[in-house]
């Protein structure tokens, strides 16, 4: 089994706490302390942390005093994060770099200051429940602590982003991208942005009353033929992504019905592809359908994530939208599917977005199944195309041409989604390659 370390840091800036709030359009926001993982040039973990503070930060940290660690055996890979305690000494925002900052797919990476006091850290959705325990608990010690400082107050930053003040909690404004549905309230044919959108309704409906902004624009008639390419537009326009919302087994046509759960999902861009499907393939071992897909119950190890195809013969936006135009005539399996529009940075993940909850009981935080789809965009050309209740419909733009490739990414289908082989008609990996893959451009899961 594999170990990765981490290296992580509750900051102290005078009388004030500074972590990282992360999210992204539609999604979830959380806070999180500065760190990451200890890589092969580090020393050891505190060299790390300090190299992820400049990083992360553009800061200097003093001394550091070790508050505690937290293991997650997980499946394949056991993840030790090391939390320590120290003190910034300098900090210039201009200064911060790494690929995180450079990729928007990876969400928003805000430096966020709270007070040394246990309302403010109450307040914030602060994550691993673990450390937010740990730091209430000793909030008080450290507020003491920070009285007795020579410092009179916080550092001063350098960088030329100003501070937006929400209440205890100061953000500093890094360029997120805003969600554009709120303006479909007063505008609801979208025509400031550019588009004639049909009749619809914005949706906020989750499993515990009302999230605090619109998830997704649903449209009020089925979708036309056409309707996914028109509004292609919200894409270009404002980052609204298509997706056909059906109900062909009377579960549910409203995702306002489905429960939805943004608050549990975390981030698609935390998560590696890789490693999700291993701890699923692990988990799956002992009453997975064998090597031979026979039901023998001795799974080889995680033969590892398959090779995909480095040019797409067809463009995958266009893909999409053919596949969306041939089941728009209300007589296909999916029945009459409506249009949706979600604020979502790419397709794979606009279930982590709108927090479906359809594969809940294969996984309850469906980002990491995000990770995954990111993963198969980039190497597939996909798309979600559909969800129901408890369906999944993928677009492909490049799908295995060879029994063999076709075989390696069926490994990665069976960690993904059990149920496509367990419930179905071709319950042998091979099997499974031969006809639901090779040269298939639709892929389509469902969780019981």
């Amino acid at each position: 089994m594999k170990v990765r370390h981490k290296a992580r840091a509750v900051l102290l800036d005078g009388d004030q706490l500074v972590f990282l709030r992360r999210g992204w359009p539609g999604g979830s926001a959380y806070c999180t302390t500065v760190g990451g993982g200890v890589e092969p040039g580090d020393a050891d973990p505190e060299a790390a942390l300090r190299r992820e503070v400049m990083e992360e930060l553009g800061a200097t940290i003093g001394p550091v005093e070790e508050l505690m660690t937290l293991t997650d055996p997980g499946g394949a890979t056991t993840v030790v994060e090391h939390y320590f305690l120290a003190d910034i000494t300098d900090m210039d925002l201009s200064l911060r770099h790494g690929p995180e900052l450079a990729d928007p797919d990876t969400g928003d990476h805000e430096p966020v200051r709270v007070p040394l006091d246990v309302r403010a850290v109450s307040g914030l959705n602060l994550q691993p429940p673990a450390l937010r325990d740990h730091v209430i608990e000793h909030i008080g010690t450290w507020a003491v602590r920070s009285a007795g400082d020579r410092r009179l107050g916080p550092v001063q930053e350098t960088a030329g982003q100003g501070a937006l003040s929400v209440g205890a909690v100061t953000f500093w404004d890094m360029a997120s991208l805003p969600s554009a549905l709120p303006t479909l309230q007063d505008d609801p044919t979208g025509r400031a942005f550019g588009l004639e959108l049909p009749p619809g309704a914005l949706v906020d409906t989750v499993h515990e009353g009302s999230w605090h902004e619109p998830l997704l624009w649903l449209s009020d008639k089925p979708v036309g033929f056409g309707d996914w390419g028109r509004a292609s537009a919200a894409r270009r326009a404002v980052g609204l992504l298509p997706v056909l919302i059906a109900d062909p087994d009377g579960k549910g046509a409203d995702p306002a019905e489905w429960g939805l759960m943004p608050d549990r999902m975390s981030y698609p861009g935390d998560h590696d592809a890789d490693d999700v499907l291993a701890e699923y393939w692990a988990g799956l071992a002992e009453d997975g359908p064998g090597e031979s897909g026979t039901g023998s119950h001795e799974e080889p190890p995680w033969p590892g994530l398959a090779a995909g195809s480095d040019e797409f013969p067809e463009d995958p936006d266009s893909a999409a939208e053919e596949f969306a135009d041939m089941i728009s005539d209300g007589d296909g399996w999916l029945g009459q599917p409506r249009l949706a529009l979600v604020p979502a940075r790419r397709s794979a993940d606009i279930p982590a977005v709108i927090g479906w909850s359809g594969p809940l009981n294969h996984d309850n935080d469906v980002a990491r199944l995000c990770a995954v789809m990111r993963s198969w965009e980039d190497r597939f050309g996909t798309r979600i195309v559909a969800l129901t209740y408890d369906q999944l419909v993928i677009s492909v733009a490049a799908p295995p041409r060879t029994q063999e490739a076709a075989e390696a990414l069926a490994a990665e289908h069976f960690a993904f989604c059990p149920d496509n082989l367990y419930q179905s008609d071709t319950p042998g990996i091979a099997e499974y390659a031969r006809e639901r893959l090779l040269d298939q451009y639709v892929w389509s899961f469902w969780w019981d």
